[in-house]
């Protein structure tokens, strides 16, 4: 099983890029001692972004194929993309 965990440490995400097998679910950890909120770009995938204060967790799982662009609302340079492929 793949570790689908992505870091939020310094204000980045490592990796903050990502590639999964559909159905593939994908956990954000933030590290940091300050809140971020991660949204995303593609309009209809994730109405609500996520708060994440120091050491929440929160799991995006992804149904469909294609490319999702995140960010951090309250960082708008911390960018990433996951990538959802068919098996």
């Amino acid at each position: 099983m793949a570790d689908n965990t992505i870091t939020l440490m310094k204000n980045t995400f490592s990796p903050a890029n990502m590639t999964v097998k559909v159905g593939s679910t994908v956990r954000w950890v933030n590290a940091d001692d300050h809140p971020h909120r991660i949204a995303f770009t593609k309009e209809g995938f994730l109405e609500t972004p996520y708060l994440l204060g120091a050491s929440q967790s929160a799991s995006q799982r992804f149904d469909s194929a294609g490319t999702f662009d995140y960010f951090c609302t309250i960082h708008p340079y911390m960018r990433g993309t996951i990538t959802a492929v068919g098996a």
